[in-house]
């Protein structure tokens, strides 16, 4: 809602309202009223409202300057009219900005063209009207500040999503590059390892089909060749891709720092990640296990937690693995297992680890697992 206008409009009624009130005086005191009396207030109230009209500047200044000499007039059969001039010079004062100093000073010289007790009511109603037009005045421009900071605002918001959209663009667009490089790499180490090793072969193999009825022996011995060739072409193959794949552990703490990322991000909950040891000794069940039950935990300190933050540490001991979390929420005294916690109860125990809970500050979940026992039941449920 713009404040200026209202301020306006509050200006222009109280206008109106006031020369209704002389109006209703004057024929109350009067014994009759004259058409030229009336010609005049029309002509009075026309004038008060032709301002309003225009959205010009100049054209609504003109306007009430054309206003004072109509009021001199008017004042000739309704003296009270002059009164009027504090809000006549007031809706002048709202077109400008001036200083809070020289806005007073317009005020004083229609005291010179009253007399007696209409002095003191002129002066007294001057003050009144000015003290409200600059309360006015105060919330008109904290209004326009605060709608200047909202605009800002919302400028820097759309400004910084176009960042985060096209940062996001740029990310996907370098992760897709990584991607396209690293077929581009394995595809050409395939095909020169494999291709020439089993070109090689062909080549052999079909002199060995020339000579094998002939030269048997020689055949044989071609084959044997063909055949270690073709073994040692399979190792390096498998040397290769082991070396392109990677550990578990980096897999398994990379999906942590993913799902954690995604939390924090759609949620709000800032979320803090500490490991110790070599973690990248634990098996791919073990993290599997880590995840799926870090994943539901989350998903409960979302629904009933009010937590602002979450604490996940993943440590590797002497002989056993920590897996935990922790959040700074409300808690719960008496933890009643549902369909969640059963859940991670059940995949932890399937590998053979124990769950400890605890929700006497915030909400807690610790897993401990044995180093090598985690295949104890091959046949868990990864839920």
């Amino acid at each position: 809602m713009n404040i200026t206008v209202n301020k306006n409009k509050f200006l222009l009624y109280l206008h109106l309202l006031c020369l209704l009130f002389f109006f209703i005086k004057e024929i109350l005191l009067a014994e009759h009223l004259t058409p030229l009396s009336i010609f005049c207030f029309i002509i009075y109230l026309t004038m008060i409202i032709l301002p309003a009209v225009f959205n010009s500047l100049a054209a609504k200044l003109i306007v009430h300057i054309a206003l004072l000499p109509g009021m001199g007039y008017a004042s000739i059969y309704i003296p009270a009219i002059l009164l009027l001039l504090p809000l006549h010079i007031t809706r002048i004062l709202s077109l400008f900005s001036l200083s809070i100093i020289i806005e007073p000073v317009f005020y004083l010289p229609p005291v010179f063209f009253t007399t007696g007790e209409n002095t003191l009511f002129y002066l007294l109603f001057s003050l009144i009207i000015y003290l409200v037009y600059r309360t006015l005045y105060g919330y008109d421009r904290r209004a326009e500040a605060r709608e200047r900071t909202i605009d800002r605002l919302e400028s820097n918001n759309q400004y910084l999503s176009r960042k985060i959209s096209r940062l996001e663009e740029l990310d996907n667009e370098k992760e897709l590059l990584i991607k396209l490089e690293e077929r581009n790499r394995i595809a050409q180490k395939l095909h020169d390892e494999l291709g020439h090793t089993i070109t090689g072969s062909i080549v052999q193999l079909e002199a060995v089909n020339t000579i094998i009825r002939d030269e048997p022996e020689k055949a044989e011995k071609m084959i044997a060749t063909i055949s270690s060739v073709l073994n040692n072409g399979m190792n390096s193959i498998r040397q290769g891709l082991k070396s392109l794949k990677p550990e578990s552990g980096q897999i398994g703490i990379q999906q942590v720092k993913q799902m954690l990322g995604g939390f924090e991000k759609n949620t709000g909950i800032r979320s803090h990640l500490k490991t110790g040891g070599s973690i990248f000794i634990i098996s791919p069940d073990i993290w599997r296990i880590i995840v799926m039950n870090l994943k539901e935990a989350l998903t409960n300190v979302l629904k009933h937690s009010r937590a602002t933050d979450i604490f996940v540490e993943i440590n590797v001991f002497n002989k056993i693995i920590k897996a935990g979390m922790k959040d700074n929420g409300q808690g719960m005294k008496n933890i009643r297992p549902g369909m969640g916690l059963t859940g991670i109860e059940e995949r932890t125990k399937a590998v053979g680890g124990t769950l400890i809970l605890d929700g006497l500050d915030g909400f807690a979940m610790i897993m401990l697992f044995k180093k090598g026992d985690e295949h104890a039941n091959p046949g868990f449920n990864s839920r």
